[in-house]
């Protein structure tokens, strides 16, 4: 009766010892460039989380400056690609054929794992104001 004492611990510490670490992935977010108000980014998983199976991935926008896929005010777009580095436009929103003047957006880059959701830092993007968008040459 006494080896099974010493079996159980000894067998725990096994398993605890081969866990791999399983955490989110961690994505960076790069803006390529601009023309007029579509931008083109480029979203690159830069560490899997110890999970190098991605359910899905794609972007999202919002007006809080961190939008998630669950926060329900944010808009997300799912791409299908199967590279770490994926390419995405992004146009700002229009309302009657016009950009909303004055308008701070969020965008991210985000990732599905079985670990979890990893998201992009959010880059801050603000529409022309009125003035701008009407009166310039």
């Amino acid at each position: 009766m006494r080896k099974i004492y010493y079996i159980v611990p000894l067998l725990s510490l096994f398993f605890l010892s081969s866990c791999e670490r399983f955490d989110p992935p961690k994505i960076k977010l790069e803006m390529v460039n601009k023309v007029d108000t579509l931008y083109h980014f480029y979203g690159i998983i830069i560490d899997g989380g110890g999970d190098n199976f991605f359910k899905s991935k794609g972007y999202i926008y919002g007006f809080n400056n961190e939008p998630t896929l669950l926060d329900g005010k944010s808009t997300s777009f799912e791409i299908i690609s199967y590279q770490n580095k994926w390419h995405f436009d992004w146009a700002m929103p229009v309302k009657w054929h016009f950009v909303v003047p004055d308008t701070v957006y969020y965008v991210r880059a985000w990732v599905k794992t079985n670990a979890g959701i990893g998201y992009s830092n959010p880059v801050r993007i603000k529409s022309p104001s009125r003035e701008d968008m009407f009166f310039s040459k």
